[in-house]
């Protein structure tokens, strides 16, 4: 599946349906708030990596604020990938703290942000786990 070009009724149709069955979490409010243009949703494995944040000790993390980090760092790399990747997918090593870790340690990810367009041909962005498979970015 070509994870991309978003340019059909049915590709959009699948992306709608992606949010709808809690495959990708349409996260465009708060991208706004960082700078992102255009819709951005995340996959449910991404959200589940790398902002998902159950610990209620007293811990500074929360999802919030885990969320905000991860889409301040992408908009600030976002501008860069978009000008080297011609195919609409870039790579992205993130940093973050592993839900449920017993340390406070940040690990590396690999994350994909995929753009493309939709049926009026308005950008779309998804972010993925590099490993997802294609229809993770719908």
């Amino acid at each position: 599946m070509n994870t991309h070009a978003v340019g059909n009724d049915d590709r959009l149709s699948s992306r709608a349906q992606a949010i709808r069955d809690g495959r990708l979490i349409d996260i465009t409010r708060q991208a706004g708030r960082v700078g992102f243009r255009v819709p951005v949703a995340i996959s449910r494995a991404a959200w589940q990596d790398c902002v998902e944040w159950a610990d209620t000790t007293a811990s500074p993390e929360t999802e919030d604020r885990r969320l905000h980090d991860l889409l301040r760092e992408l908009n600030e790399r976002a501008v860069l990938a978009s000008e080297l990747d011609p195919e609409g997918v870039a790579l992205m090593r993130f940093y973050r703290v592993p839900a449920g870790a017993k340390h406070t340690v940040a690990e590396v990810t690999t994350l994909a942000l995929h753009s493309g367009m939709d049926e009026h041909d308005m950008p779309i962005i998804t972010i993925s786990l590099a490993g997802e498979a294609d229809d993770s970015a719908v």
